[in-house]
């Protein structure tokens, strides 16, 4: 079975706010921009 990478991004009720399919870099500038903009929605 082969299968990519999924991350997703939960808000507070366990609700996806962003569902992103393949690998990601999440120490990079694009995902922190990502995560401090749904955080500044909240």
């Amino acid at each position: 079975v082969r299968g990519l990478p999924t991350s997703y991004l939960l808000d507070r009720q366990g609700r996806i706010v962003s569902a992103d399919i393949g690998a990601r870099d999440w120490s990079g500038k694009a995902a922190r921009q990502v995560v401090e903009r749904l955080l500044a929605e909240q």
